[in-house]
């Protein structure tokens, strides 16, 4: 993915145990630990996105 090329996620900042995690996760989805946080970050970013949209009038 081209998020591991541009912004190097490096998975070795992360703590043992989220590591851990993060490549069972990877195996269990058939690819690499970068490309499985890489699929956390763009998942939580679109969640934010959606959460922190600001209301309009088709809200109320």
């Amino acid at each position: 993915m081209e998020m591991s090329r541009n912004n190097s996620l490096d998975i070795d900042h992360i703590s043992p145990k989220v590591r851990e995690l993060i490549e069972q996760y990877a195996v269990a989805n058939n690819c690499t630990p970068t490309e499985m946080l890489e699929r956390i970050i763009l998942d939580w970013d679109a969640h934010q996105s959606g959460s922190e949209r600001p209301s309009t009038e088709e809200d109320e």
